[in-house]
């Protein structure tokens, strides 16, 4: 694989992660929709509430339904590191997230994400998406 086919793809899949937090911070369900291979996994480790979410459908009810009760969550990712190997690749992305609970409380939350993506029909989607939170300032 050539290095500029190598860099496109990291392009490419750094589309797919910042379109991840576009998708969240807006509630837009069919684009967060698109990003995940149907048979992905999406996992939480630190929350206090860590789980494993299979599949697609099942990954984009659970996003949605636990921002339903949050009038705002930004989404704000940094720091991609990719790596590239044929149609497979690794990533790791730092996290921020501002979330308002109500009019009087919210929250920053700090992580990392790791990510295996696939490559299928030209497209990057992701196989494995776990966030590691590191930090939750509350204050």
């Amino acid at each position: 694989m050539s290095e500029q086919h190598i860099e496109l793809s990291k392009l490419a899949i750094r589309g797919v992660i910042d379109s991840y937090s576009n998708a969240v911070s807006r509630r837009d369900w069919a684009l967060l929709s698109s990003l995940f291979a149907e048979d992905a996994i999406w996992s939480t480790r630190g929350t206090g509430t860590d789980r494993d979410i299979d599949g697609r459908d099942k990954i984009v009810e659970t996003i949605s339904g636990t921002l339903k009760a949050l009038p705002v969550l930004l989404s704000m990712p940094s720091g991609h590191f990719i790596e590239v190997d044929g149609d497979r690749a690794k990533a790791s992305t730092v996290m921020m997230e501002r979330v308002v609970i109500d009019k009087d409380r919210g929250k920053v939350q700090y992580g990392i994400y790791h990510d295996t993506l696939a490559r299928t029909g030209g497209t990057w989607k992701f196989q494995t998406r776990v966030f590691h939170t590191i930090h939750v300032d509350e204050s």
